[in-house]
């Protein structure tokens, strides 16, 4: 590869080896520009890494509106919910924990209950300040940066246990 016709003028104007050359040009990687935006990136990459989305923090998730179905009299009706006592805390599983899998390190619990509700693990690459919980009733979706979550609950319409299918949408604060 040549750097064309006006380098390679300069280059012999100066009478300068190769090596040598490249040691003074501005496309050298030792004194570039490139070299200086390579590690900003690589320090932009670790400091988004879900250890620093602030996803290593506990939160709690309140319930702010809820709308669904429900079952009345064997005919399903749009409904609303009431989501005043509805509390989850969002936390990463402690990893000396039985229940610790490092592809779902993050849990929500219902306030009250022992046992997780959702296991969580980080969104995905283009997204590492949200968190996707999956649990045998439906999910929930939490974003570090706004403080959102949503949940859905889906069963009871297709399974004959009748519950309620809802959406729910809520904030997550720090504890």
């Amino acid at each position: 590869m040549t750097n064309g016709p006006k380098m390679e003028k300069l280059r012999q104007k100066n009478d300068l080896s190769y090596q040598e050359y490249l040691g003074k040009s501005k496309y050298h990687m030792k004194n570039s520009m490139f070299k200086k935006l390579a590690l900003t990136i690589c320090a932009l990459h670790l400091s988004v890494s879900p250890a620093h989305a602030g996803l290593e923090d506990t939160y709690l998730c309140v319930a702010e509106q809820s709308t669904g179905f429900a079952k009345e009299d064997g005919v399903w009706n749009t409904a609303k919910f009431k989501v005043d006592e509805i509390k989850y805390i969002l936390k990463p599983v402690d990893k000396s924990s039985p229940r610790y899998d490092k592809s779902v390190p993050f849990s929500a619990t219902e306030i009250g209950k022992d046992k997780p509700d959702y296991l969580c693990r980080v969104f995905s690459k283009k997204y590492p300040f949200g968190l996707y919980c999956l649990s045998n009733r439906g999910s929930l979706t939490y974003s570090s940066e706004t403080g959102n979550y949503i949940r859905t609950n889906t069963t009871g319409y297709w399974t004959k246990e009748y519950d309620t299918p809802h959406i729910e949408r809520g904030k997550c604060s720090k504890l």
